[in-house]
């Protein structure tokens, strides 16, 4: 049974050395260790301060150890690393703690080296002093979430959280996988690294902005911004990423303000597929690139929204498989004056302040829109004359399997259509790429490009990007390559979780193996004796002792994920 708990944290009376707790669900029958004060009553932590961690025993050693993750989390103190031995803890946390962690001294929540814990629960997580300084690193959640209030300078690295059901409106904190919400002040100077997100209800990640819908009032200091999304596995929520509430950096509704433009969030080299409805993507200086986009709606903004769409998106080196990046806003009339400074009959203009470059497109998207890019698509019909385009950059991305002529974009709610050939004609012109014949790819999961591919004459994917300056972000480049892989030994898909990072084991022998159900987690290898292994990687399949079975996923190189078998040979 799940053990829900609820706690405000006021007096722990602990030693003033940071150090290693331990959190050991073998462990019975332990001391009082800890009092708290809960409100106005008391309440006790169980533990040993003698533990054994190469034993796994309670006495024989000089450490502290804990059979709770909520007790563990009591004891530790800012500076602690909070070590879980392999097993599963049944408990869901909503901790709010009045301790202050720091850069000098943070916080610490990780599986045991070589051995992999799992919660099975939520971990709710608010500091009055302000949320900052954790680090999760290296465990699992499976059916709950981490969620975090006002979150700053925090770590989640190397988690599996998974099949976290969806919850109904009022619970939008708890229904997702990693969730940042606001309280008092927006996510900032957060990383996302090397996690698999999958199956986790409304949202994989969610970010929530401000709320503030006058640009010219934006705090900073509570702002939305500077956080990275980078080198993750994310797979079947409903959105697999979600910015709620549009995060305004650019002070006025002109683009004119830049004061702000390196806060934007950067999420790049990630795996990303099959949502159910689109990604949303609302935050000014967003940088999106070489991420893998497949079977899904990429929204900046939102469209039901009556502010205006975020300025100064860079989407750039990206893979779009049967998706689509549409540039959202709805322009009812009465929002037009508000949101934009324009006018209905074109002679002020709207201002996108949009930049697509590099990116391939593969097939007509799957989800919602019917064309790969869509620009202002609105619940009303935005007009091209409304339109600054000098504003619009569309620029050396490829389109396969298309011809010139075919539309690709689409302005307003598919008002006017644009073929290729007429990008390359936009106010600013720009070279753009159509192709109907080669091989685009070189492995069956459409995920990894054919570096050979030819786009222009002599000309391939490694050789044809724009090769420029970033607009308005110091010492950065847009690549002179196409797509998100910089050459064809560029193995960032291949390494998302190495395998020198994740070393929990699972020995299976052959025979059983085959006459068994065996499931492993994506961050475990089976070691099969006796057996002999050859990797058909670009086939997308594993072939053991004779037999064959695939990964429940994507390949890589060197590790293998969850396996089902398909078929005996």
């Amino acid at each position: 049974m799940s053990r829900k708990l609820f706690f405000l944290l006021v007096l722990v009376c602990v030693g003033a050395n940071a150090r290693i707790v331990f959190v050991d669900n073998k462990l019975t029958n332990l001391p009082i260790d800890t009092i708290l004060s809960w409100y106005e009553f008391l309440d006790t932590a169980y533990g040993t301060r003698t533990y054994n961690p190469s034993k796994r025993a309670a006495t024989g050693g000089l450490n502290r150890a804990y059979n709770t993750l909520f007790n563990a989390f009591v004891a530790s103190i800012p500076g602690d690393t909070i070590q879980m031995r392999a097993g599963t803890y049944t408990e869901s946390l909503n901790f709010i703690d009045y301790r202050k962690y720091t850069l000098q001294q943070q916080g610490y929540l990780m599986s045991y080296p070589g051995e992999w814990a799992i919660i099975k629960g939520t971990l709710q997580y608010r500091a009055v002093s302000g949320s900052q300084y954790w680090n999760f690193l290296r465990f699992e959640i499976s059916g709950g979430c981490i969620s975090i209030a006002n979150a700053r300078h925090m770590t989640f690295q190397e988690l599996y959280v998974h099949d976290n059901p969806a919850q109904p409106p009022g619970n939008e904190y708890v229904g997702g996988g990693i969730t940042l919400y606001n309280s008092d002040g927006a996510a900032q100077n957060n990383l996302i690294r090397k996690c698999w997100l999958i199956n986790n209800g409304n949202e994989n990640i969610k970010f929530f902005g401000d709320y503030y819908s006058n640009p010219a009032q934006i705090d900073t200091n509570i702002a939305l911004m500077r956080n990275e999304i980078c080198y993750n596995y994310l797979r079947g929520a409903v959105r697999n990423i979600h910015y709620k509430n549009a995060q305004f950096l650019c002070k006025d509704n002109t683009g004119q303000d830049m004061s702000d433009c390196a806060c934007g969030d950067k999420i790049h080299h990630n795996f990303i597929c099959n949502s159910s409805s689109s990604i949303i993507l609302g935050q000014d200086f967003l940088q999106v690139y070489c991420n893998i986009f497949q079977n899904m709606e990429i929204d900046e903004g939102e469209r039901s929204a009556s502010k205006r769409e975020p300025f100064y998106i860079y989407a750039y080196n990206n893979l779009f498989v049967r998706s689509s990046l549409t540039l959202n806003h709805n322009n009812n009339t009465s929002d037009l004056v508000e949101s934009y400074n324009v006018d209905t009959n074109g002679t002020l203009k709207l201002h996108p302040y949009s930049y697509m470059y590099n990116n391939v497109f593969f097939a007509m998207p799957t989800a919602e829109g019917s064309f790969p890019i869509e620009e202002l698509r609105s619940d009303g019909d935005w007009k091209i004359k409304q339109i600054d385009l000098s504003t619009v950059h569309i620029g050396r991305n490829l389109f396969y399997p298309f011809m010139k002529s075919d539309k690709v974009m689409i302005i307003g709610y598919k008002m006017d259509q644009f073929s290729i050939d007429s990008l390359n004609g936009f106010a600013v012109p720009q070279v753009n790429f159509a192709s109907t014949t080669g091989s685009l790819f070189s492995n069956s999961q459409e995920s990894r490009l054919n570096a050979a591919f030819v786009t222009n004459g002599n000309q391939t994917i490694q050789t044809c990007g724009i090769n420029v300056a970033h607009t308005y972000l110091k010492n950065v480049t847009i690549p002179s390559y196409i797509g998100p892989f910089k050459n064809a030994t560029d193995d960032w898909l291949d390494s998302l979780i190495p395998a020198s990072y994740l070393k929990a084991y699972v020995p299976v022998t052959a025979d059983s193996f085959f006459t068994a159900s065996v499931k492993l987690l994506p961050y475990q290898h089976i070691l099969l004796r006796p057996a002999s292994v050859t990797r058909h990687i670009a086939r997308g399949y594993y072939d053991v002792a004779g037999r064959r079975f695939s990964p429940d996923g994507i390949c890589r190189k060197n590790q293998l994920c969850p396996i089902k078998i398909i078929e005996q040979e």
